[in-house]
């Protein structure tokens, strides 16, 4: 265990030649994962409401951190949590750990799947909910649209029980200007393939979905502005988040 914290940090050390300005503004430009060596530090501020049979069941304003660090030219790994504002102020103690790979990389066509990890430190480090395997599909239909299929491609639930499911989502960024570009994504269902429980859902059910818009500016920050729900029924569940993300 020594020798591999030790390999990991001197692959740290070594890539640490990345600099905040090497990421091009336009979003649909960046590669699927940070540069080796570079950081980038994002907090955001959110509200989300939602209501069954017209009773509210939360309503909540909230901070999330997320750090991203490029460990080498094709590999990231991404650590997020939470901190709750209202109703109960606190560390939610809940957070997902995420690596990133560019497996490939072609004229039009990208590859970087990922296991994004979920962990509670409630009672202890645990491993909670589901774990998301993406394809991280990245097609540049042209020079200002970019379309990405199967971000969490394989969801395997761990609690209550273990399943395997098969999801379809999609994400279409447009680069409006050079420092302005609009995001909007959605899960369009889920299949339960084996599991004692079908946790499947259809796009006719629900629809969780978001549309951002994104401003780059000439020092190494990105600013965006995002709406998200349910896009079937957003009485039912909506929210707003504002977040900053800087590179380093």
């Amino acid at each position: 265990m020594r020798a591999a914290r030790t390999r990991l940090l001197a692959v740290c050390i070594a890539t640490g030649t990345a600099r905040a300005e090497d990421l091009p503004p336009e979003l649909v430009a960046r590669p699927p994962t940070l540069p080796g060596g570079m950081t980038a530090l994002s907090l955001g501020v959110g509200y989300d409401l939602a209501h069954v049979l017209g009773i509210t069941v939360r309503s909540a304003t909230g901070l999330t951190l997320e750090i991203q660090r490029g460990l080498t030219s094709r590999l990231e790994l991404d650590v997020a949590s939470g901190v709750m504002v209202h109703p109960d102020p606190g560390w939610t103690r809940d957070g997902v750990v995420t690596l990133a790979y560019t497996a490939w990389r072609g004229a039009d066509l990208e590859l970087a799947p990922s296991l994004a990890v979920p962990l509670t430190a409630r009672s202890g480090v645990d491993l909670t909910s589901t774990l998301v395997l993406g394809a991280g599909l990245r097609w540049h239909v042209s020079p200002c649209v970019m379309l990405t299929l199967g971000q969490r491609l394989i969801p395997l639930p761990v609690r209550p029980a273990v399943a395997l499911d098969i999801a379809a989502d999609a994400t279409v960024t447009a680069q409006l200007a050079e420092r302005w570009a609009i995001v909007g994504g959605a899960v369009l269902g889920e299949v339960t393939i084996v599991g004692q429980t079908d946790r499947g859902v259809a796009p006719w059910h629900h629809v969780p979905s978001f549309a951002r818009l994104v401003y780059a500016s000439e020092n190494a920050l990105d600013v965006a502005l995002e709406l998200h729900g349910d896009a079937r029924d957003p009485r039912n569940e909506a929210g707003i988040a504002l977040t900053v993300a800087r590179r380093l």
